[in-house]
């Protein structure tokens, strides 16, 4: 247990900031036939010209898609690749199929231009230097762009539900423009296939549109022929789900404790059915979201989103609250009732996208606790998922999910029977990078039998926690014999049972509101130019999973993620458990060596053989990314390199082995390294931003930096007041000003 100690700060003056060059000059194949390979990428342009495929929808001018594919090795978003094949032959990248394969659009004029650069290369060095190592250039085919699952599916089924990506093809920079003519282009394909409601349609942030469209499936491949189409895929809809149980005692004459200032609390706002809560509990509905689209008049209204409210602001222990006839909350709530049925991803990221624009100024935690009923299969971050992501890059905020429930639980009668069949893996939006997956664990601390376990989306860390959400029997079809149901409150004002990731993520949301507001209130330095709620709301993300879980169960695994958050040592520093705290912007082209110190007090219990000291390292970042890059999704990422000060004071780089808790474009680095022998004094985290060759030299990536010194011996030995003493990184201490990594400090 922390003892309330304030965590430290890593001010500027702590931090170095060092030039990075990564700039490696190809030389020309040898012994390679260049000119044989102008003509043959001379003939792939040309065949591409000559047999672009007519339309049948009748479209503004528009520019042809192909692909284009480097050897293998070769890299397309290396920056040198990217500006000398790409951007200086107005060649833009559409979508990546695998490191070395890009879907790309150019004019014909264009088109007629690179034909003419690739027919001669071989008379230059330069020149070969670049085309020696493109592959080839050719048609992007109706047959590339069908989800293997959704072709599955146009031999079994007659109509087709479908996720159609159109292209940005049109030679527009306005994204108004562009959602103005995909409109007018789905306005034709809904003339052409009436049989079908209005098309839905949502701009993504990578410039694409997602399209929600019903398609006879003897009509898929000549739909894919078109040029304005990127992909096809099957759409996904969204589900909440609960158990119906027998009801308890009513809560009418509930009484919230006197002592609670309900305005003081934090907010979260939860998307869901709506919010109907009995007598007092109502108060804690801070308001109702303006633009809700559901009638609340209706008997169904908030079935499911008053249980998940009940959790969400009252925690657990519902039972012993009711019989005080006191509820105790944690939180408040803005109540956004908009799911009122089954929604397409379209539909709900339209939604999404409104909300957060109209709430963020006041609310900084969201809650969305549906999931599709399938696990995640896709070759790209779902269409809801990356969604969410762009809006917590844009508007520094948490959003919280669940990892979805599988009725496997049903079938099988070994728990690892369940975690090792696919169809247990998380399902959408839990996808997502920068948001925040919750699954369930039951009151033994052990998986939920339904809760859905990771990894996700190319192999990233899912879940990111987990909390209680009850338990369900194996091999059982109905909820019978050794069930484990949490406590909620149901629309009808009583105190009734469920179970499901539902339940455990609102618990997760109203620690993160907490965790953010005692950020802004306690930890957060200003800085120009950046939102200090954001700072707020991107730090209580990364200490929930720095300390999510004793530091034992660290590293992280695919069935707890991060662990279950133990509040008070999330928000706290201890005698013998100390932690520095940074959130900073990081350039490309910058390295950083940030320091923190390992007191010489720790020196004293060190025993050759015997790990004494414990350090846990945490970063997050939170970059842009774009969907149609699929696994590539990530815009960049920050590589973390550790290095300790060994008995003899020289460093030594100590960065776990098989880049275990680093992984490469990826956002959340997160290891921890245990120490028998060591030396005291300034160790350090090197920085490294790696970005994709589209993001400017001078733009800025968030991060945070956590990093916890913990004595293991049991000897309780005071860190915490030997950094104090030292008076570097005591959070009092901070002012902030401008500087060019994004903060400066000076020193009372």
């Amino acid at each position: 247990m922390s003892d309330g100690k304030k965590h430290f700060r890593i001010p500027d003056k702590e931090v170095n900031i060092e030039a990075s060059k990564r700039r490696r000059v190809p030389k020309p194949k040898e012994g390679f036939d260049s000119s044989a390979h102008a003509a043959t990428l001379s003939l792939g342009i040309k065949k591409i010209v000559e047999t672009a495929p007519s339309s049948d929808f009748s479209l503004p001018k528009t520019e042809t898609i192909f692909k284009v594919k480097l050897d293998n090795g070769q890299e397309i978003e290396r920056r040198g690749n990217y500006e000398d094949v790409f951007l200086n032959n107005n060649l833009k990248v559409q979508a990546l199929i695998g490191d070395s394969e890009a879907v790309v659009s150019s004019s014909k004029s264009d088109l007629i231009q690179l034909e003419k650069t690739v027919r001669n290369y071989d008379s230059s060095k330069k020149s070969r230097q670049i085309w020696d190592y493109v592959e080839n250039i050719t048609a992007f085919t109706p047959e590339e762009k069908i989800n293997k699952h959704t072709f599955n599916d146009s031999l079994l089924k007659e109509i087709l539900d479908l996720n159609v990506i159109i292209a940005p093809i049109w030679n527009s920079d306005s994204s108004n423009d562009k959602m103005n003519l995909a409109k007018g282009l789905t306005d034709q394909i809904h003339q052409k296939y009436p049989e079908q409601p209005p098309i839905e349609i949502v701009a993504l942030n990578d410039n694409t549109v997602s399209a929600h469209i019903f398609l006879p499936s003897s009509a898929l491949t000549e739909f894919a022929s078109e040029n304005f189409v990127l992909s096809i895929e099957t759409t996904e809809y969204f589900d909440g789900e609960s158990i119906k149980t027998n009801q308890n005692s009513p809560l009418y004459n509930a009484k919230i404790d006197p002592a609670i200032d309900i305005e003081a609390l934090p907010t979260v706002a939860i998307i869901d059915d709506g919010i109907k809560l009995p007598g007092q509990l109502a108060a804690l509905v801070k308001h109702v979201y303006t633009g809700a689209t559901i009638d609340m008049t209706n008997p169904d209204f908030g079935n499911h989103g008053t249980k998940v409210a009940s959790r969400c602001i009252f925690g657990e222990n519902l039972t012993s609250q009711s019989k005080k006839n006191e509820f105790v909350p944690k939180v408040q709530v803005i109540d956004v009732p908009i799911v009122d049925k089954k929604l397409s991803a379209q539909a709900l990221a339209e939604r999404f996208i409104q909300i957060v624009s109209d709430l963020h100024e006041e609310c900084s935690t969201f809650l969305y606790a549906y999931n599709t009923q399938q696990r995640f299969i896709s070759e790209n971050i779902s269409v809801l998922g990356s969604v969410i992501d762009s809006l917590i890059h844009e508007y520094g905020i948490n959003f919280i999910v669940s990892t979805g429930n599988h009725k496997l639980n049903r079938k099988y009668t070994s728990l690892d029977d369940i975690i090792e069949n696919n169809d247990a893996k998380i399902s959408a939006p839990a996808d997502g990078l920068l948001l925040t997956s919750v699954g369930s664990i039951n009151s033994q601390n052990k998986l939920s039998s339904f809760s859905r376990v990771g990894s996700g989306f190319n192999d990233s860390m899912k879940p990111g926690l987990v909390y209680h959400g009850g338990d369900l029997p194996l091999g059982q079809k109905e909820a019978i014999g050794k069930t484990e149901l949490v406590e909620v409150i149901d629309n009808s004002g009583n105190l009734a049972h469920d179970a499901g990731t539902s339940f455990s993520s609102p618990l997760a949301a109203a620690d993160v509101a907490i965790v953010q507001q005692y950020c802004l209130d306690s930890l957060v330095h200003p800085i120009q130019g950046v939102d200090s709620k954001k700072i707020a709301a991107f730090e209580a993300k990364a200490l929930m999973y720095h300390r999510g879980s004793d530091a034992e169960d660290i590293p992280f695994n695919n069935l707890r993620g991060f662990g279950q958050v133990q509040l008070d040592q999330v928000l706290h520093s201890a005698k013998s458990n100390a932690t520095y705290i940074r959130f900073g912007q990081l350039k490309r082209k910058q390295r950083l060596k940030i320091h923190f110190l390992v007191p010489k007090i720790i020196e004293s219990i060190q025993r050759r053989g015997h790990s004494s000291l414990r350090v846990v390292v945490t970063v997050v970042d939170f970059p842009t990314a774009k969907r149609i890059s699929g696994r590539d999704y990530l815009d960049g990422y920050i590589d973390t390199s550790f290095h300790m000060r060994n008995s003899k004071d020289n460093m030594n780089t100590v960065n776990p082995a098989g880049k275990v808790g680093r992984k490469k474009w990826y956002n959340i680095h997160h290891f921890v390294q245990d120490f028998s022998t060591f030396g005291s004094g300034d160790w350090e985290l090197q920085l490294e931003y790696y970005s994709k060759p589209n993001i400017p030299d001078d733009s800025k990536i968030d991060y945070v930096v956590l990093v916890t010194l913990e004595d293991i011996t049991g000897q309780d030995i005071d860190i915490y007041s030997k950094i104090e003493s030292t008076n570097r990184f005591n959070i009092q201490n901070v002012i902030t000003i401008e500087n060019e990594e994004g903060t400066d400090t000076n020193e009372q």
